[in-house]
């Protein structure tokens, strides 16, 4: 949890999560920031921008200031917390490939399943197809962030639900965000999608696409592309704005 500093250098800490990297390596309320792998940090932005293209199991130092003392906390990145799952329906994490030989990227895939049995062991798909920031898709469903809001009543209400991180953002490789293009992003939907209807619990008549943002020009693509039962877009564009 961070804030920026309203004064003086780096970014202040208000918390530290449990089970999170911070906690692990030391960092306490109260710390200001400096930097992270020796890159100078001043603003809440540029720390999401660092982690944007960080990397569970490398090595990490966190540099802070601490009343009057600057020291260096040393340790290993760890993943992101996940999604412990709710009242009818538990997630799982996986993950997507694109590119080729040169420039292949695995992308995280997170995936809610319902944990009440169907009649014939399948179940209607909500995939979430998000729009042009470049903030991670893995949130919690139970919490209150806005993708959280709209996916866990279809969680609960007998859908799997999908999602899938872009290029260079979150746990997905293939960074950083920011230079990749239309199509490279197209392909993980696309990627994601395929690989989503080739498991047995998936009712492959029965899978829907809601689009917000960008998310509703890739969409229709999807829909070109496989068979969807239903197409949902929201807040999105439909000719080049210039």
């Amino acid at each position: 949890q961070l804030a920026n500093a309203p004064e003086g250098a780096g970014v202040l800490v208000q918390g530290v999560l449990p089970g999170s990297t911070a906690l692990a390596v030391g960092v306490q309320a109260g710390d200001r920031l400096l930097a992270l792998n020796d890159a100078p940090v001043a603003s809440v932005a540029e720390v999401l921008a660092w982690l944007a293209t960080s990397r569970s199991g490398a090595p990490i130092a966190i540099k802070v200031r601490r009343g009057e003392q600057d020291i260096v906390l040393r340790g290993t990145m760890g993943e992101r917390l996940r999604d412990p799952g709710g009242p009818g329906y538990r997630v799982e994490y996986g993950e997507v490939a694109i590119g080729d030989a040169k420039d292949r990227a695995r992308l995280r895939t997170m995936l809610s399943v319902p944990t009440s049995p169907s009649p014939n062991g399948k179940y209607p798909v909500l995939f979430y197809v998000q729009g042009v920031a470049l903030g991670t898709m893995d949130t919690v469903l139970a919490e209150p962030h806005p993708y959280s809001r709209f996916l866990q009543p279809f969680a609960q209400a007998g859908y799997i639900t999908y999602r899938v991180d872009k290029p260079g953002v979150g746990d997905s490789e293939g960074g950083p965000g920011t230079s990749v293009d239309f199509l490279r992003e197209y392909e993980g939907y696309r990627a994601a999608l395929k690989a989503l209807l080739a498991r047995k619990d998936v009712d492959a008549s029965r899978v829907f696409v809601f689009g917000h943002s960008m998310g509703g020009v890739w969409g229709p693509m999807l829909a070109a592309d496989f068979k969807l039962r239903g197409l949902a877009v929201y807040g999105t564009a439909y000719q080049g704005w210039y």
